[in-house]
């Protein structure tokens, strides 16, 4: 074990002088970081502090505060810190404040923390993670201008090859011993048993080529987000969404000293890709979408063209097959390659007040039509063929729960999400 003095710049000399395995730990109180941390050595680092005793204040905005890259090696590990980010995206460079590289190792362990964006005007995701793997348990995400926050999953690539290979939703093998789904559960990224808190419009960014999975989490008055092609390079391949409770306020106070309700308009919206929905429990939003589909690439100029006929490239409820010669998109986005096929989105037995809503799902239309063709979304859109209500997906069934990989952190780990600071006492 190393012993850090707890700022920025020690613990930058015990992460570079670590070996993989090692423990580096932060002692309690309150730090200001003014300079970056990083593990660009890819060492297997297990970065910890005594649960809730520990908070780390960000006080650098060229880039990101932390760099944590995954190792081949070992688990590498952040736990029992609060972070506190009093910047919006546009001061740090559009930044995190912990941002995850997943491309080069095994699964990135983060567990009993807690994130607060405090800003109060402009944008800020807390935590990244570039390419799919790792898991994150027991922390908590809350943000004081009840915007945005949580966490964007990403990964940007310069080719269509990681959109282009087969679903990894659920668990395997298979009864025939065929591995489907994620047999090991590296391939998707797992966040469980998580607090999210106050975000209206969006607590996760699903975005390119991700592979996300949320369950087990309570959503107090946050949505999820995600991203299609039509502003992203590739837009979300798939999430899984299940075990959730969704809490929406009518009165009381917000983490940020206002008052609810906020200003809520769907639980979750879809913007591309596939993925289930299924055994969440669901508070109803007056006059809003519980989930809402688009396609918002039928009436928004952005990244790719006008879509003017159905199937959209990449749009919700289509995936990929190796058998599949299809070109995507009408006209064809050439860039996408080929192997298009529908893979529906499924939305099955979850309970609560949302789902009496005749806006339990619904579809939404971009405004306004930028695109000047007069595409509507229902003809993008259809039920029974892009998405399905009340029908399980066919085969699927969740990965282990809790995850195993749980079992590799060395940080301690509480029973429940780590509790939030009071937002005065930043």
């Amino acid at each position: 074990m190393l012993l850090s003095s707890g700022s920025a710049g020690d613990t930058q000399k015990a992460i570079d002088a670590a070996t993989d395995g090692m423990i580096i730990k932060l002692p309690s109180g309150r730090f200001r970081w003014r300079h970056p941390v990083t593990n660009s050595k890819n060492v297997a680092i297990h970065l910890i502090a005594d649960l809730g005793k520990t908070t780390i204040i960000r006080a650098y905005t060229a880039g990101d505060l932390i760099s944590l890259h995954a190792s081949p090696n070992g688990n590498a590990e952040v736990s029992g810190i609060h972070f506190v980010d009093p910047y919006a995206d546009s001061q740090t460079n559009f930044s995190f404040c912990l941002d995850v590289d997943q491309l080069s190792g095994l699964p990135v362990l983060i567990h009993d923390c807690s994130f607060v964006d405090m800003c109060t005007q402009g944008y800020n995701y807390s935590l990244r993670f570039v390419g799919n793997g790792g898991v994150v348990w027991n922390c908590s995400f809350a943000s004081k201008g009840n915007l945005l926050g949580g966490i964007s999953f990403v990964n940007t690539t310069s080719n269509y090859a990681l959109w282009n290979q087969a679903d990894t939703m659920g668990a395997g093998p298979d009864s025939t011993g065929v591995n489907v789904g994620d047999p090991t559960g590296a391939l998707n990224t797992y966040v469980e048993n998580c607090l999210f808190e106050d975000m209206d419009l969006a607590c996760t960014n699903f975005d390119d080529n991700s592979r996300a999975v949320l369950r087990y989490c309570t959503l107090n008055n946050a949505s999820l987000g995600s991203h299609g092609q039509e502003t992203s390079t590739w837009g979300a391949r798939h999430w899984e969404i299940y075990n959730n409770t969704f809490h929406y306020s009518t009165s009381g106070t917000a983490y940020s000293g206002g008052s609810y309700p906020l200003n809520m308009n769907q639980w979750f919206g879809i913007r591309g890709g596939t993925g289930v929905i299924t055994n969440n429990a669901m508070d109803i939003i007056p006059n809003k979408f519980g989930v809402f589909l688009t396609v918002y690439s039928i009436n928004r100029t952005a990244s790719i063209p006008c879509q003017t006929a159905y199937p959209a490239a990449h749009q919700t409820g289509q995936g990929w097959s190796a058998v599949s010669t299809a070109g995507y998109g009408h006209p064809v986005v050439s860039k996408d390659g080929t192997g298009a096929v529908p893979d529906p989105v499924y939305i099955w037995n979850n309970t609560g007040t949302e789902i009496t809503n005749p806006s339990y799902v619904g579809l939404d239309q971009f405004t306004p039509d930028q695109c000047g063709n007069n595409e509507k979304i229902g003809t993008f859109l259809q039920e029974g063929r892009d998405y399905l209500v009340n029908v399980a997906r066919p085969g699927w069934k969740p990965y282990t729960y809790p995850h195993p990989l749980r079992r590799n952190a060395l940080g301690p780990s509480g029973s429940a999400p780590l509790a939030l600071v009071p937002v005065g006492h930043h």
